[in-house]
């Protein structure tokens, strides 16, 4: 393994056959193995190249097997170290440093990395306002350290969000608290309407019995105290219910606006939305044709590869099978895609289609021009070298869609039998007129 496919960069076809002579050379003994300059040991050449390269993120530029080594757990830091975010070491200077930040006058960064807010005057110009020094750590994590989901994380964050979800709680409940209030008072409003009616009824009542005489038969209506409590409890409950429930419509819409959609479901309760797999009104794939020598269904999958429905055309049906999504919409046009990249980077470009797709199809429509134009080149020549142009215009579309009803025959030779005789030449004499005893104007002339 040499230095530049260490490097990982793209190799011409030149280097690459290098590269290989030197590798089967190395092999064989007759040139010396590399030496890893880490360890000062040698490399063996019989190492694979996918296990003596080094990864791309290493960020490795020389040819080593470091990576492969095992890393020593006693130089790793704790598991729970982290970077101490935010901290400053001590006082900050009083006077500008050497080679501190121009900006805040920090020894720990340069000028270009200062997070500070860029100062119309500096603070190596200005000597005021100097910044203390971050503190920088090493932080070298093992194996569980760098794999720990947690690593990093302050649980006095989630203490914080728990006390804000109960304020939070706390102002929802005085709320609906104070609409309950409100309801009660409209109701208790409402029944203190009623009994003035009512009263004022009554004695309209007695009032209109004295002067009909029949002050004796006057009865005085039963009072409605326990139908008046009765509806001011039904209030009370009606507005503690409707507290509820407008709490309920309105974090049931806040949740169904994201959820307004087919296939799925929401769980108000729960906040959870259900995403299924499928839109239930659809009818299932094993449904379409309950033949069991029809197409295969794969129940893990879900899927049916083949046409349900064998004795009829893939376009008089409404499910055709998986396989036709393959052949249809942009399918083959990536397939041609793909196979223009693999053929230009066998040819030495740089182009992949997965790593930058506009790129390649960039260069794949620029392609199809030139090979347009070429062609095109290439069909005027031999036009312009043998002849021929005329027979390539399609003829009239008169000619091609005329239609008639002159009836003729034809023997299977391809003879004509009947239907088309022969023209007879027009002249300005009458045709078919013979004087005396001639039978053509042949013989008249005789």
């Amino acid at each position: 393994m040499s230095g530049s496919a260490a490097v990982g960069g793209k190799l011409s076809r030149e280097d690459f056959r290098k590269e290989k002579l030197i590798e089967e050379q190395r092999k064989a003994g007759t040139l010396p193995a590399e030496v890893d300059p880490e360890t000062g040991r040698d490399i063996n050449p019989h190492i694979p190249q996918y296990i003596s390269k080094p990864p791309w993120y290493l960020d490795i530029q020389h040819a080593t097997l470091k990576h492969q080594r095992y890393e020593d757990a006693s130089v790793s830091s704790d598991m729970n170290t982290w970077y101490a975010r935010g901290s400053r070491q001590g006082p900050a200077a009083t006077k500008y440093r050497k080679g501190a930040c121009e900006n805040c006058g920090a020894m720990t960064h340069k000028t270009k990395e200062c997070m500070d807010r860029p100062r119309k005057k500096g603070a190596k110009w200005s000597g005021q306002g100097f910044q203390a020094d971050e503190v920088i750590q090493q932080v070298q994590l093992g194996f569980e350290g760098k794999r720990d989901r947690w690593n990093g994380y302050n649980a006095m964050d989630h203490i914080k969000q728990v006390e804000e979800w109960e304020v939070i709680e706390e102002k929802r409940r005085l709320k609906r608290e104070k609409e309950a209030q409100e309801a009660l008072a409209a109701a208790a409003a409402k029944t203190t309407a009623a009994k003035t009616n009512e009263s004022a009824a009554s004695k309209l009542d007695g009032v209109a019995a004295v002067h009909n005489g029949d002050a004796d038969g006057f009865k005085q209506p039963a009072p409605r105290s326990g139908l008046v409590s009765a509806e001011v409890a039904a209030a009370a409950a009606a507005a503690a219910a409707a507290v509820d429930d407008s709490s309920d419509d309105e974090d049931e819409d806040k949740y169904a606006e994201k959820a307004n959609v087919a296939g799925q479901k929401l769980d108000t309760k729960s906040r959870i939305t259900v995403r299924n797999l499928r839109i239930r009104e659809d009818t299932a794939k094993y449904l379409r044709n309950l033949d069991v020598n029809s197409a295969h269904y794969d129940p893990k999958t879900r899927s049916m590869r083949a046409n349900p429905h064998n004795d009829k055309d893939a376009s008089e049906v409404t499910y055709a099978g998986d396989n036709i999504l393959r052949y249809s919409g942009d399918v083959s046009k990536i397939a041609q895609l793909q196979s223009f990249a693999w053929q230009a980077e066998g040819r030495g470009k740089d182009v992949h289609l997965q790593a930058n797709p506009t790129q390649a199809e960039l260069l794949y429509k620029e392609y199809q021009a030139k090979k347009g134009q070429v062609a095109e080149t290439q069909k005027k020549s031999i036009l312009e070298k043998y002849g021929g142009a005329e027979h390539l215009d399609a003829p009239p579309k008169e000619l091609l869609l005329a239609e008639t009803e002159h009836y003729v025959e034809y023997s299977e030779t391809g003879r004509l039998i009947k239907g088309q005789e022969q023209a007879k030449q027009k002249s300005k004499y009458e045709e078919d007129m013979y004087v005396h005893i001639y039978f053509s104007a042949i013989d008249m002339y005789c």
